[in-house]
């Protein structure tokens, strides 16, 4: 119920409902249009791998070719299977990066595709006939950037130094306040602390002045 407390509560909750707009903004920004557009380039470039590889035709070294200009050029591990490299569950698709990945992929390819995550890997195998595969593996730190956990963390510690901050800040503007009522409590004894130094804000100041001038009269 003290002073401290209670500006202390109100300060933190305002700072508290600030700091969750920001991160709503932020959020939206950067998962709605930046990561959409990283996703997007990728999207594009794989889809562009698959386009060139149908038009080889089955020309294995034509294909092989192809393959190892990838890795050099886009740095995307890819080979061709006969054969799907993992059975497709959706439900494992449970990262929204993951998800917009293979919404995207579905817009530019007219095949069936299978997007899974394995070990911080994205797995894409796209079925361009019955038995043949065309797999891409990309790396999770190419892929995603975990911004939405760092993005937690930084809000998380910039309130908390926040309130450190506001909590030191208001405590060292309370303290001539309270030695302003010790000594009036004192004075009203009838004891005597000699001059109480006038200090934090203004108005705090002229307040012990105030008691000061007074004692002087009394």
């Amino acid at each position: 119920n003290t002073f401290l407390s209670r500006m202390f509560l109100f300060i933190g909750l305002i700072i508290f409902v600030v700091q969750i707009i920001y991160f709503v903004m932020f959020y939206d920004y950067h998962f709605r249009q930046n990561r959409a557009k990283t996703i997007n380039n990728h999207v594009k470039n794989i889809s562009y791998i698959v386009l060139t590889i149908v038009k080889a035709k089955n020309n294995q070294k034509l294909e092989k070719q192809i393959i190892k200009e990838v890795k050099e050029h886009f740095y995307i591990n890819t080979n061709i299977s006969n054969i799907l490299p993992f059975i497709d569950n959706k439900k494992n698709m449970s990262k929204y990066d993951v998800i917009l990945f293979y919404k995207e992929l579905k817009k530019r390819i007219p095949y069936n595709i299978y997007v899974k995550y394995i070990k911080q890997n994205l797995l894409i195998s796209i079925q361009v006939k019955n038995d043949k595969f065309i797999n891409f593996l990309l790396d999770e730190n190419i892929v995603f950037v975990p911004s939405f956990l760092i993005t937690i963390m930084w809000v998380s510690v910039t309130y908390i130094i926040l309130l450190c901050l506001i909590f030191l800040l208001f405590r060292n503007q309370i303290k001539p306040l309270r030695m302003l009522a010790k000594y009036s409590r004192m004075f009203g004894k009838g004891e005597d602390l000699g001059y109480l130094k006038p200090s934090g804000s203004l108005e705090l100041r002229q307040a012990i002045f105030a008691f000061n001038e007074m004692k002087e009269k009394i």
